[in-house]
Parts: structure tokens; C-alpha cells; sequence
């Protein structure tokens, strides 16, 4: 089985569908994202499952997995690109650093 991330529309947006990790800052929670020696990524995962792994074997204190539907698709997209994020890493796993996909936030 095959899957893909449907293309940017004006309807839609690249993390339509998605499962982001809200983590703690100061008084609000904001999209996780993930530094590397390549830039700053946000971490998206086509599953609850996944995302809800990942939180787990990553240890992350005060996280909660909620999937982005495109009503707050803009806000967690503005979240991610303020915190200097330039693409999605979709389904990634911290113990082998590998990824499914890869998105521009374009």
C-alpha cells in the first residue's frame, strides 16, 4: 500500500490529516519541531499511533498527539514557521533517524 501527501491547494494544506505533537511553551502548547544540522523541522505522522510512539519513546513531558484539521491547519503551519521550521518530516523515528517523507513549507 502506498501512501502520499495530497499536493498544496487553496483548500488544503500539506499537513491536512496529520498528527502533530503539542508540546508545553511557557503558558501554551506549540507544534514540536526538531533541529537539525539541516534546519528546523515539523514533526508530523500519518497516525494517533504513530505520533503517540514516538511521545512515548522519546519521553516527552506534557505532549499531546491532536491530528490538524484544516481549520487549524494556518495555525499550526504559522506555529511551526515561527519557530523556524522550513519542512514536514513525516513519520519520523528518533531511534534509527529515518522519515517517511519530507514536505516544503514553501
Amino acid at each position: 500500500m502506498s501512501y502520499a501527501i495530497a499536493q498544496n491547494s487553496p483548500q488544503s494544506s500539506p499537513i491536512d490529516g496529520l498528527w502533530v505533537l503539542l508540546v508545553p511553551e511557557g503558558n501554551e502548547k506549540v507544534p514540536m519541531v526538531a533541529r537539525s544540522a539541516n534546519g528546523i523541522f515539523l514533526l508530523a505522522f500519518r497516525t494517533g499511533h504513530g505520533a503517540r510512539k514516538f511521545m512515548s519513546d522519546s519521553s516527552i513531558d506534557g505532549a499531546e498527539p491532536r491530528m490538524v484539521l484544516p481549520a487549524s491547519a494556518p495555525s499550526v503551519l504559522d506555529l511551526a514557521t515561527g519557530r523556524g521550521a522550513s519542512a514536514v518530516l513525516v513519520d519520523y523515528d528518533a531511534a534509527t533517524q529515518n522519515y517517511r517523507s519530507a514536505v516544503a513549507l514553501a
